[in-house]
């Protein structure tokens, strides 16, 4: 028994030594799995706080890049060929400023350097060598829009004395996007199409074109009567956000498939939307952020600054006089003209030179920048590539960038496209031209003066021959023919008599006005006299039935006679001399009449419904509608601030002023056309200074037109130097790398 007894304390003794070792091994187990999950912890942190750090970076390149687009560590990276950065930049200062547990040292043998808080970093980008433009493409330079990135970052965050740093490569393509030059129409918060009509007689069209709204885009129209929009050769009509449709729009996308967008296909119904391979994109269909989110005004002012003697100029309230125009909407700003009166390119106005505001006309430049501290309104037609930047407002008060004698008919009645393509620089009809502001961008057509001369000239001339009785329809149609060509430049002299003699002796007359005072030029009262002189007086003679340019001021209009009568008595003709003589002095006391009473009545308001009226009934032929011009891109930083119903609303209020109260001078169905050849960009980043309630905007009698223009992008010569630029990450890949191949990452070929 005893022994059994010793036996069984024995085990017992064993078993608690087996017990006590599989603990002691479990424990051991336990320990090893927690050393090795804090191991594997702390290094997925670094791995981390490494990519958080790589994308710090390249944000900074973006940055880079969008302070100074030419910035780089090498000249190109070869993505044809080598897959290789060529050309190492030598030494290279940030254009950054400083940044919160940053440090950059700028570009030193192709690497762009620099350190945080968690580790250092090293990098190398430069534009892409070797890419292919795409023919399908017209509104972006894919050879030019690219870059290419790399980034080491080396991180030892949380690192113990066993540890190891984590590595890694992070490698992206940037796509470079200039948002102005790109898009006809580009809205940093909500693009409403509606808000371009209402077109009471035909659709409105926007051709050649990207379309772009930050938050949303949406098709409707302004109510009841509005034919809204339609849309041809649409290369890309892109938003984050959403696009709304209230209103049914018309789509031919540049590879000529076709779409009705209407609501039961718009982005709230996602299962019917058709992004027909990427012509139309949402947010939720691959769309991705174009934001422009400022103007680079540091650069511009540096560049002024640096080139002051030849392209830079700089404005303020000294540089010119005080305009008396006040902005009804911000009466209190104090505004300062720039007049760049006629389009000099040309063989006639060489001669003559530059006709440019004195501050920009003094420069050698080929090409202008312009910085202005004060709010500005400008008008007429520079000659030079211009880029005009304000901190302030800009007002366009009249035709802007286009030469005066430009054939301005249409294709067809709708009004979009000159028949004949207008061209860029010398001997043609315009030049390259920037305009953007800190503030708004106001359209000002209050006053025709300013825009609708060059349509009134030949109308004026063609309606005061009618006054001087033609003979014949025969007659009456080779004046309008001769007054009045489709090419403003063919225009000739008018006759007034045959080479003929009837039987008294006198040449035969062709217009009975002329021929009286040439071949009776002594006779100046009595019967004849004023059977002959008739129409002629009352076609400048205010209250008539035949008032057709009311000359208010008695003594200003007898002395406008007088110079006709002298100008028929010559040779019994109206010569182009004559002609300009007349017309010239006659638009001068109309401006003196305007100045001193500005209502309907004046004389070059008075004209515009019969303008309208006669040159709405062919649009082939050499009369043609009021229209104001604007061959430029416009880039506008406030958010909108004016009365905006959403959808099929009349109540859209645009940036613009004129043709209100008792300075309406034409109503529907006339109207007048606005015309953008070029785009239209706002950013909407900066709070607004005042509201656009709509009071001193008309709702009626505006026919706009917004064209996009290539040359922004491809004519070298004439575009303007600076453009607003955006980056954008295309792909981005991101793989850990050792320590040695981090050391090893250097900017040589």
């Amino acid at each position: 028994m005893k022994n059994l007894l010793n036996s069984k304390r024995g085990y017992g003794i064993i078993i608690v030594i087996l017990f006590m070792t599989v603990m002691f091994v479990l424990f051991a187990v336990y320990f090893k799995m927690q050393s090795a999950h804090s191991f594997l912890y702390s290094k997925h942190v670094r791995r981390s706080v490494a990519s958080n750090l790589a994308e710090g970076v390249l944000n900074c390149i973006i940055a880079e890049l969008d302070a100074n687009r030419t910035f780089a560590t090498h000249w190109n990276y070869d993505a044809k060929d080598t897959y290789t950065f060529k050309s190492p930049v030598k030494s290279r200062e940030t254009s950054l400023g400083p940044i919160p547990n940053f440090k950059i040292g700028g570009v030193k043998n192709g690497i762009y350097y620099g350190s945080s808080d968690y580790g250092t970093f090293k990098a190398k980008f430069a534009p892409c060598f070797g890419g292919f433009e795409n023919p399908k493409t017209k509104t972006l330079s894919e050879s030019s829009m690219y870059t290419k990135a790399e980034i080491a970052v080396k991180t030892e965050a949380g690192k113990t004395s066993k540890d190891e740093p984590v590595c890694i490569k992070l490698s992206a393509i940037l796509e470079r996007r200039f948002p102005s030059a790109e898009h006809a129409l580009y809205d940093g918060e909500v693009l409403d199409i509606g808000a371009l009509g209402p077109y009471n007689s035909s659709p409105n069209e926007i051709r050649r074109a990207r379309l772009y709204g930050h938050h949303s885009i949406f098709f409707t129209s302004k109510g009841a009567g509005d034919h809204g929009t339609e849309l041809f050769e649409i290369e890309k009509i892109e938003t984050p956000g959403m696009i709304r449709v209230t209103s049914d729009t018309d789509v031919k996308f540049s590879d000529n498939t076709s779409t009705v967008l209407c609501p039961e296909n718009d982005s709230l119904n996602i299962t019917a939307f058709n992004s027909f391979e990427g012509y139309l994109i949402d947010g939720t269909h691959g769309a991705h952020s174009i934001k422009l989110n400022r103007i680079p005004k540091e650069r511009l002012l540096n560049y002024v600054q640096t080139y002051k003697k030849s392209s830079g100029v700089y404005i303020d309230s000294s540089t010119l006089p005080e305009s008396e125009y006040r902005n009804p909407y911000d009466p209190q700003t104090k505004y300062y003209d720039l007049d760049f009166g006629e389009y000099r390119l040309t063989s006639e106005g060489e001669k003559l030179g530059s006709d440019d505001p004195k501050c920009i006309k003094e420069k050698n430049g080929e090409k202008i920048v312009v910085y202005s501290k004060v709010p500005l309104r400008i008008w007429g037609s520079p000659d030079k590539s211009i880029t005009i930047y304000s901190e302030k407002d800009i007002v366009i008060a009249g035709d802007y960038n286009q030469k005066h004698s430009t054939r301005q008919v249409y294709k067809d009645n709708r009004y979009l496209d000159y028949a004949t393509r207008i061209y860029n620089g010398k001997y043609n009809h315009k030049v390259g031209s920037l305009i953007m502001t800190e503030g708004r961008i106001i359209i000002d057509y209050s006053d025709p003066s300013l825009f609708a001369k060059n349509e009134i000239k030949p109308y004026f001339l063609w309606k005061l021959a009618e006054s001087m009785n033609p003979y014949s329809q025969k007659i009456a149609g080779e004046i309008k023919t001769a007054l009045a060509p489709p090419d403003p430049s063919e225009r000739t002299a008018i006759f007034g008599v045959e080479e003929n003699i009837d039987a008294t002796g006198k040449l035969i007359p062709r217009l009975g006005t002329i021929a009286f005072l040439y071949n009776f030029p002594e006779v100046d009262e009595g019967g004849s006299y004023n059977a002959n002189m008739e129409d002629l007086i009352a076609f400048f003679t205010p209250g008539t039935p035949k008032s057709i340019f009311p000359i208010k001021n008695t003594q200003g209009r007898e002395e406008l006679i007088e110079i006709i009568k002298d100008a028929c008595r010559t040779n019994g003709d109206l010569t182009l001399a004559e002609q300009d003589e007349i017309f010239n002095f006659a638009w001068q006391k109309a401006l003196e009449d305007r100045k001193e009473a500005p209502d309907e009545k004046c004389a070059i308001m008075e004209i515009i419904p019969h303008l309208f009226k006669d040159a709405a009934k062919d649009h082939r032929d050499g009369l043609f509608i009021p229209e104001m011009t604007i061959n430029s891109f416009l880039i506008s930083s406030e958010k909108r601030s004016s009365i905006w119903r959403q959808g099929n609303n009349s109540n859209k209020a645009m940036d613009e002023i004129g043709n209100v109260g008792d300075k309406k001078y034409i109503k529907p169905p006339g109207f007048i056309i606005l015309r953008i050849y070029g785009g239209y960009a706002r950013i909407g980043r900066k709070e607004p200074s005042y509201f656009i309630s709509g009071e001193h905007t008309t709702k009626t009698g505006v026919l706009r037109r917004i064209v996009w223009d290539n040359t922004n992008l491809t004519n070298q010569d004439y575009r303007p130097l600076e453009q607003p630029v955006t980056h954008n990450v295309l792909t981005i890949s991101e793989t850990l790398i050792t320590e040695k191949e981090y050391e090893e990452f250097s900017g040589k070929e």
